[in-house]
C-alpha cells in the first residue's frame, strides 16, 4: 500500500489524536508560563483573550511547521498519513499551499461551514475537505497500519474523542452557566 486514499475513521482518529495533542500542548504552555486555569477564568478581561492568542499562534506554528517539513501532524503521522501535493509533485509543500490549507482550515472550524467543509470528504471522490481543494493538496496513506496503529486507532475513539467531548462540555457550560454554581 502506497500513497492510497485514507478510510474516513483513520482519517478522523488522526484529527481526534491532534485535539489531544493539542489539549497536551496547551497545559503545558499554562504550565510553562505559570498560568493557573483560574488565572484564565479570574484575570482581567485581556489576560484570558491573550492567553487564547498564544495558544491559537503556537497551534498554527506547530501545523505549520509539522505540514511544511513532515506532511503532517503528530497525529498524522502515527497512522501513516500525509499530506502531499495533489499533482503528484513529490516534494514537500510549498509555502503557499501550507498557509493555504492552515488558514482554510482553522477558518472553518467549530461552524457550520466546518461541519460543511467535513462532509465534503464524505463526498469528495479523492476524500478531499474543502481546505485541502484550495490548497490543491489530497491526505493519502503511505502504509497499512500495523496492529499497534490499529490499537491506537479504537484507543483513540474510546477514550481520546471522549476526553474532548468532557473538556468541549466543559467550555460550554462555563459559558451558559451562572458563575460559582459549581
Amino acid at each position: 500500500m502506497e500513497n492510497e486514499i485514507p478510510s474516513l475513521k483513520v482519517r478522523f482518529a488522526a484529527s481526534i489524536l491532534d485535539g489531544v495533542i493539542g489539549v497536551i500542548i496547551f497545559v503545558l504552555l499554562l504550565f510553562v508560563f505559570r498560568i493557573s486555569l483560574t488565572d484564565l477564568a479570574s484575570s482581567s478581561d485581556t489576560f484570558p483573550l491573550l492567553s487564547l492568542l498564544g495558544l491559537v499562534l503556537t497551534i498554527f506554528a506547530y501545523e505549520t511547521i509539522a505540514l511544511k517539513f513532515f506532511g503532517g501532524t503528530l497525529g498524522k503521522q502515527a497512522f501513516f498519513l500525509k499530506v502531499v501535493s495533489q499533482s503528484g509533485n513529490s516534494k514537500s509543500l510549498t509555502w503557499k499551499q501550507v498557509i493555504k490549507r492552515i488558514f482554510m482550515d482553522h477558518l472553518f472550524a467549530g461552524n457550520v461551514v466546518g461541519a460543511a467543509d467535513e462532509f465534503h470528504v464524505l463526498v469528495n471522490k479523492d476524500r478531499q475537505a474543502w481546505h485541502d481543494v484550495v490548497a490543491n493538496t489530497v491526505v493519502v496513506q503511505t502504509s497499512s497500519l500495523r496492529t499497534s496503529q490499529k490499537v491506537l486507532l479504537w484507543f483513540t475513539y474510546f477514550v481520546g474523542l471522549p476526553i474532548l467531548l468532557v473538556i468541549a462540555l466543559l467550555f460550554a457550560l462555563d459559558e451558559v452557566l451562572p458563575k460559582g454554581i459549581y
